[in-house]
């Protein structure tokens, strides 16, 4: 052992010392047994020899009435706690870990169990506490497997954890193959999220804890007896001699044992591994590294050694109470507020019981020597009585003042002081025989104030619930949880808590009604009403998902513990299929669509071939045009050539006709002296003359034939490229 180890248990001894629950706290550790004997019926006042021993029980009938309100409130559901969304993106990791987490402790531990014994902890002894935890312990199961196959034989032995201690060879008298019988040992070490309500007297608590919940706590053990064989199964390397220090029975225990189940002894075991021993876990604030700065430890120890030791955040232990008190860890049970009535009523009932039995035996003054003393000491009814003389001078009776109905009516009163220190009368719990001469709206009344005062219990335990939750996520988000898939919400689901979020925010998914279902309901169907009221009208107020919440409650209040077997969230339902059209009208609308088909058909081929024409015709008229245009041009043309020829040759005459004039005159004048040389320049000048009016003539005429050409020339229709309309012609260009 180390130092720091010695200096760790010194400081946790020294904790136990000042807490809550150590064996200095004998007062604490009174009241928690006297509790557990009013509940039990235990006769903590006996009655004289001879007189009556009858034992009231309001303890018992008080928790008992209170129980079930709360047992459905928490357990009768799926939905206990759910987690807020931080953000709008959250919204669907939120809600797969609140059902997740919620399938976890209400589906894979025993949670009604759980909660039962939890809740009469705390109605009986002040704080109960519930332990949530991973287990680690190994399970070793061994199977046998008779008449298996090679292939068979081989599968078996290759599953997980599977080890194979034992095999025997067979052969098939039909078939002559071998066959094997094996002997499995099956290890199975999965860590799984577990819960263990703790006694309280077992437990400790820091006397400067501020509240009944261990959110702020520095010091809390439990103890326990545990075997050598299941510390190891935890992991834990023990010794078969390890000390494990002093163990006595607290008054709880001897309170708790109806039987004697404290006085057995187990040392007579010749085996070891089955020896029980004292084991501590501990939550501590402890500077165990030396850093100036204490850290929650969390410790597990068996006398001086310590097993092991980790650091921790909080103390994975949640706490709740029926009646907090302000500022103090302990707080107040229903046993502490009725155990006082129940001690009255047992002795107003004693009384009146045995003021009867006098009323009906009264005691008889005899005289001696008169009577027979054996029929006189005889009690039984109708006995004979044998006297000597006159009857009236043998004996006489002594007469009990008869009270009885004084004491029934001091036990109503007694009980009048319950229901109104607790809140459950007798309406509340239907055991009222006149409740059909009350008006129904005085009934209602107080069952609803009864109905609140569990309420307010309810709500107070809320508290620890939402603690027990916060820490089971804690868990399951540090210990590496594995991913798997599970059945959630009616489907199947792949959870994988590695990538959870840290989570505070969690609020109670659970109604706090405790009081009469049948009010709840009818509320309920008052809301269903109005929704579909503002549904029909259009209003946009409601929608289906308002109503399947709607739906579900009401189930609930019903109490049934899985409404969703009952509705299917709209947000699943795919959308709906267009509805089926009637066969005789579906053929009326057939033929009628053929016939408006047809006819759009032949309209389209109608306006088609129009327009085919229409294009034809524009493009014949088009055509035609430049074969007349051309046609004119060459009669103009050709007129044109024939004037010009004609104007020509009249030029051509009319100028030979003046050089011939000029040429005559200049032979004739007598007066020239150059006549000759004159009349031969002229006729040089007419042939020339000549000569240039048949070179204009001809480039006339080869003008006029290129022209007549390019009219003449193939043309070719131009069309509108956006309209494909024929706007006009061009030259063909001939290849």
């Amino acid at each position: 052992m180390t130092d720091n180890d010695e200096r760790l248990i010194a400081a946790i001894d020294a904790a136990e010392a000042d807490a809550y629950g150590s064996e200095q706290d004998s007062i604490l550790s009174a009241e928690r047994a006297r509790a557990i004997d009013l509940y039990n019926g235990r006769d903590i006042d006996p009655a004289p020899i001879g007189r009556t021993s009858v034992i009231d029980r309001s303890v018992f009938e008080t928790v008992q009435w209170i129980m079930p309100s709360l047992c459905r409130i928490f357990a009768g559901g799926d939905d206990v706690v759910e987690f807020q969304p931080i953000g709008p993106e959250d919204e669907q990791a939120a809600k797969q870990e609140s059902e997740y987490l919620n399938y976890l402790i209400t589906q894979r531990n025993k949670w009604f169990e759980i909660v039962n014994e939890w809740f009469t902890d705390a109605l009986i002894t002040k704080n109960a506490y519930c332990w949530a935890y991973l287990d680690r312990k190994v399970s070793v199961e061994t199977s046998r497997y008779e008449r298996q196959t090679v292939e068979g034989a081989t599968m078996l032995s290759q599953e997980d954890g599977a080890e194979v201690v034992g095999v025997e060879q067979t052969v098939d008298d039909k078939t002559g193959q071998p066959l094997y019988t094996l002997d499995i040992k099956y290890t199975k070490e999965r860590p799984t999220l577990a819960l263990k309500v703790l006694p309280p007297e077992r437990c400790k608590v820091s006397v400067s804890t501020p509240g009944f919940s261990l959110r702020e706590c520095d010091y809390f053990e439990y103890c326990d007896e545990t075997s050598l064989s299941d510390l190891r199964r935890e992991g834990f390397e023990v010794d078969d001699d390890i000390a494990d220090g002093s163990s006595s029975d607290t008054e709880e225990d001897e309170a708790r044992d109806r039987f004697n189940e404290s006085d057995s002894d187990d040392a007579t075991r010749n085996d070891p591994s089955l020896r029980k021993v004292k084991v501590r876990y501990v939550w501590m604030r402890y500077d165990y590294d030396g850093d100036g700065i204490a850290e929650m430890q969390c410790v597990v120890r068996v006398g001086k050694t310590v097993l092991h030791r980790e650091e921790c955040s909080r103390v994975p232990v949640a706490s709740i109470v029926p009646i907090p008190l302000p500022h103090r860890h302990p707080g107040l049970s229903i046993a502490d507020i009725t155990g006082d009535i129940q001690r009255i009523k047992t002795a107003i009932l004693r009384q009146g019981i045995d003021n009867l039995y006098h009323a009906n035996n009264p005691a008889i003054a005899y005289d001696k020597n008169k009577v027979n003393l054996e029929d006189i000491l005889s009690s039984a009814p109708g006995q004979r009585i044998r006297v000597d003389g006159m009857p009236g001078d043998s004996f006489m009776p002594v007469n009990t003042p008869f009270v009885f109905p004084q004491a029934m009516e001091g036990l109503e009163y007694m009980d009048q002081v319950r229901e109104n220190r607790t809140g459950t009368n007798r309406y509340f719990t239907g055991v009222d025989q006149n409740a059909m001469n009350k008006t129904a709206t005085g009934i209602q009344q107080l069952s609803t104030m009864a109905a609140q005062r569990v309420e307010q219990i309810a709500r107070i335990f809320a508290c620890g619930i939402e603690d027990l939750f916060s820490i089971c996520h804690e868990i399951i988000l540090k210990s590496g949880h594995t991913q798997e898939v599970v059945r959630l919400r009616g489907g199947w689901v792949q959870v994988d808590p590695s990538q959870w979020k840290e989570r505070t925010d969690m609020r109670i998914a659970v109604g706090f009604a405790a009081g009469n279902k049948d009010a709840m309901v009818a509320r309920l169907t008052s809301i269903w009403q109005l929704q579909q009221a503002a549904m029909q009208s259009g209003m946009p107020i409601v929608k289906p998902e308002n109503m399947y919440r709607t739906a579900l409650e009401m189930v609930k209040a019903s109490d049934f513990s899985q409404p969703e077997g009952f509705f299917t969230d709209p947000a699943t339902v795919p959308p709906p299929q267009p509805p089926q059209p009637d066969v005789t009208v579906m053929a009326a609308e057939q033929t009628r669509a053929q016939s408006l088909l047809q006819k759009a058909q032949i309209d389209n081929q109608t306006k088609l071939q129009i327009a085919a024409m229409d294009q034809q015709t524009e493009a014949a008229k088009l055509q035609m045009t430049p074969q007349i245009e051309r046609e004119k041009a060459q009669v103009q043309l050709q007129a044109k050539v024939i004037e010009a020829e004609h104007s020509t040759q009249m030029e051509r005459e009319k100028m030979a006709a003046s050089f011939d004039m000029e040429a005559h005159k200049a032979a004739l004048s007598p007066e020239t002296k150059y006549g000759d040389a004159t009349k031969q320049g002229l006729g040089e000048l007419k042939q020339m003359i000549e000569q240039s009016n048949s070179t204009q003539t001809q480039l006339i005429v080869e003008a006029f034939k290129q022209i007549a050409e390019a009219i003449s020339s193939p043309r070719e229709v131009v069309r509108d490229p956006k309209t494909n309309r024929i706007t006009g012609t061009q030259s063909r260009t001939v290849q």
